[in-house]
């Protein structure tokens, strides 16, 4: 890549528009620990230390 490319990162716009839509539609949760699931095809303990960051 040279520097003519310009990488576009859209995590942030698309979080925000995540969070908008769950507020519409008032399936948020503002506060509170929630529960999280991972599947992976890869190794269990490699995944759990990367999930941990």
């Amino acid at each position: 890549m040279g520097p003519e490319v310009i990488l576009i990162d859209p995590s942030v716009s698309t979080s925000l528009t995540l969070k908008e839509v769950l507020i519409q539609k008032g399936i948020s949760k503002e506060e509170g620990k929630s529960k999280e699931n991972y599947y992976t095809t890869g190794l269990p303990e490699k995944v759990k230390k990367t999930a941990k960051i």
